[in-house]
């Protein structure tokens, strides 16, 4: 289908439908690898952090690392196809980049690479091709909760989210690790790291402390 694109403060905006609202104005957020970002004006009027778990994550900012709330959306609707529980962070106007009324957050990479994206960007027009299975393959989400920093013969544990598995298996900031999964971080690459906290419900990764003691984590669905 044909997407319009709306350029406001020389963004590319697009029409995104969150829990059935009316379609919002939302950046076209190619260089975004969050699912969605939610602004602040947007989500207080809507209340969408009302009635729902939350919990929060450590996120990369333009000035170093920022903490930000995440909670998960019933449903968000995209270029016609409607996506189910949708891994979303809420950030306030003091870090989002932007003061615009019009703008009410961003999509990102992991919506968009589901669909063939053809951007005439002289015309302001987005054509999407949702490819097989897009909306019903779940989207990404972190069930693990912990953030590490691979050393030279450690991980170090940089970030722990509240409510989740790894906050109930007692880690803390500043935790020193030597094995995953029995082996040691030479073995692990970043990406291999990163993609810990994305594994299935009931599946579970053990953690070899510095003491020699082994916390096992249960991945689940903790916001």
């Amino acid at each position: 289908m044909e997407v319009p694109l709306t350029r406001v403060e020389n963004e590319h905006l697009v029409s995104v439908s969150v829990e059935g609202a009316p379609p919002a104005e939302f950046e076209l957020g190619l260089g975004n690898s969050s699912e969605m970002l939610v602004y602040q004006p947007y989500y207080e009027s809507h209340k969408l952090l009302e009635n729902r778990k939350l919990s929060k994550r450590q996120a990369a900012g333009s000035g170093g690392f920022v903490v930000e709330t995440v909670a998960t959306l019933h449903h968000a609707k995209f270029a016609g196809v409607t996506f189910a529980n949708m891994p979303a962070a809420f950030i306030p106007t003091s870090i989002a980049g932007t003061t615009s009324t019009i703008i009410s957050g961003d999509i990102g990479l992991p919506v968009l690479t589901r669909f063939r994206l053809v951007i005439d960007y002289a015309h302001d027009r987005l054509y999407a091709m949702p490819y097989a299975e897009a909306a019903q393959t779940p989207l990404p989400k972190d069930r693990l909760g912990l953030v590490l920093k691979k050393d030279d013969a450690t991980f170090t544990v940089q970030f722990v989210a509240p409510y989740s598995p790894s906050q109930a298996a007692g880690f803390k900031v500043g935790d020193k690790i030597v094995k995953i999964d029995g082996k040691q971080s030479t073995a692990w690459s970043e990406a291999a790291i990163l993609d810990l906290k994305y594994g299935t419900i009931g599946s579970s990764v053990g953690f070899t402390m510095q003491d020699g003691d082994v916390h096992r984590v249960k991945l689940a669905d903790y916001f």
